[in-house]
């Protein structure tokens, strides 16, 4: 019992480290690479989207994640070329391309703001993660958990690049733990909120 007391005193700074250690992974290895292979197609997706609303670019993946990522470029005043011929052809690699590298702002700064908002997502996650964990397990399965989650080499690679993986997975794993307290207290705004994620 008096571990237990212990145990759920320390829950909070022992978590909020475990987070802070996975965010300073991710800041450290994403800091000193350039983008991945779909990395600016991703970014010019989403950022078409909050521009213009026409959705031709990148249809094959959830618009959501990709816009997500993008909204804080709206505030860099970034170009956007909509009168080349790869935004006609809906050609996300060249156009890609030329947003990232060809723009106002440096690539490493678009890169930058938009993973940020990946690597907030992914910690978000975690945080989610230990906290449903400890209301049903209690602290100690939360802290494991959480540790499990923030050390795991898939995740720290995911979570630090401007893709729709880690928003998927965010989205789908919130919609399981919210369906499952549905269906264990039967709140219909339980069932609402596994609907929404």
């Amino acid at each position: 019992m008096c571990a237990t007391v212990k145990l759920e005193r320390i829950f909070a700074p022992a978590a909020a480290a475990l987070l802070l250690l996975m965010g300073a992974v991710m800041l450290a290895s994403a800091g000193g690479e350039t983008d991945t292979w779909d990395e600016a197609g991703h970014l010019v997706a989403g950022y078409s989207y909050l521009r213009t609303g026409d959705f031709r670019l990148n249809p094959e993946h959830p618009p959501f994640g990709q816009m997500l990522k993008a909204l804080p470029l709206l505030f860099l005043d970034l170009d956007f070329p909509v009168d080349v011929a790869a935004w006609e052809r809906g050609d996300i690699r060249d156009l890609g391309r030329a947003f990232l590298y060809r723009n106002r702002a440096r690539a490493e700064v678009i890169l930058a703001l938009a993973r940020g908002v990946n690597m907030l997502l992914t910690l978000a996650l975690g945080a989610c993660l230990a906290a449903w964990t400890r209301k049903h397990f209690g602290a100690l399965a939360a802290l494991a958990a959480l540790a499990l989650y923030a050390f795991d080499p898939n995740i720290i690679a995911h979570g630090r690049y401007v893709t729709t993986d880690m928003t998927v997975t965010a989205f789908f794993v919130l919609a399981c733990l919210a369906w499952h307290d549905f269906l264990i207290a039967g709140r219909r705004w339980l069932l609402a909120l596994a609907g929404l994620l």
